[in-house]
This record gives C-alpha cells, sequence and structure tokens, in this order.
C-alpha cells in the first residue's frame, strides 16, 4: 500500500466533491476500492448552493 499524504492528495483539486471524495478515502471513511462514481451521491455539494 502506498501511503499518500493528504496535502499531496488535494494539492490539485478544483472540485469540492472530489476533494471530499479524497478526504474521506484519506480518513478511511470511503475503501480504496470503491471509486468516486460509486460515491459521488453521498456529497451533492450543487444542493448546497444559494440560487443565483
Amino acid at each position: 500500500m502506498t501511503s499518500v499524504l493528504l496535502r499531496d492528495s488535494l494539492g490539485d483539486w478544483t472540485d469540492f466533491d472530489v476533494a471530499g471524495y479524497r478526504l474521506g478515502e484519506f480518513l478511511g471513511v470511503i475503501p480504496p476500492e470503491r471509486s468516486f462514481g460509486t460515491v459521488k451521491g453521498s456529497f451533492g455539494t450543487e444542493h448546497y448552493w444559494p440560487s443565483r
């Protein structure tokens, strides 16, 4: 297993959902065998932003 620092994993993030996925992976909440596509529905940040 390769050890990755959180700052390296999030160093180039541009999307809140991907950042949440990488953080969850780092914390062990999301198992390493789960891909982003299988857990994306858990984030849904677009529902938290006010309409413009």
